[in-house]
């Protein structure tokens, strides 16, 4: 796709940056329908400074037809940072993880398959910060 030739170029002049300076910048899915649109942004990259920060909650209500372990099947080489909320699969809320749709027993089942640990970032908005911090620790 013509697309993904441009989001190359448009991250490579940051890339060399990032190398240079040893930061690692990362692409969250955001309205990708699946994965497949962005493997090959990551294949062409090949940079240990750019990562793949999965938005669990963008992937519930956003992606089509693909499940979490598709997702993550096809981007664990790079996956480096996790967006951690919950939704109904409607609207990309918010919630807490035991709030919502999100196939958490799955995301933790492919992070073992492919022994990946990325930093975690909760994305709660208002009650049940805490509960969910609980349930992750519980589940890691």
């Amino acid at each position: 796709m013509r697309w993904q030739g441009a989001e190359i170029r448009f991250w490579d002049p940051y890339i060399n940056k990032a190398e240079k300076i040893g930061f690692v910048l990362a692409l969250e899915n955001t309205f990708e329908p699946g994965p497949e649109t962005l493997v090959p942004i990551f294949d062409r990259i090949k940079s240990i400074h750019f990562k793949w920060n999965l938005d669990v909650g963008h992937m519930n209500a956003l992606a089509q037809n693909n499940s979490l372990a598709e997702w993550i099947d096809a981007l664990h080489p790079y996956l480096g940072y996790m967006h951690v909320h919950n939704n109904h699969g409607e609207e990309d809320n918010h919630n807490p993880v035991i709030d919502g749709t999100v196939d958490f027993e799955q995301l933790f089942e492919r992070l073992d398959k492919w022994q990946v640990t990325p930093i975690v970032a909760t994305e709660i908005y208002g009650q049940g910060l805490l509960e969910s911090i609980d349930y992750l620790e519980k589940k890691w």
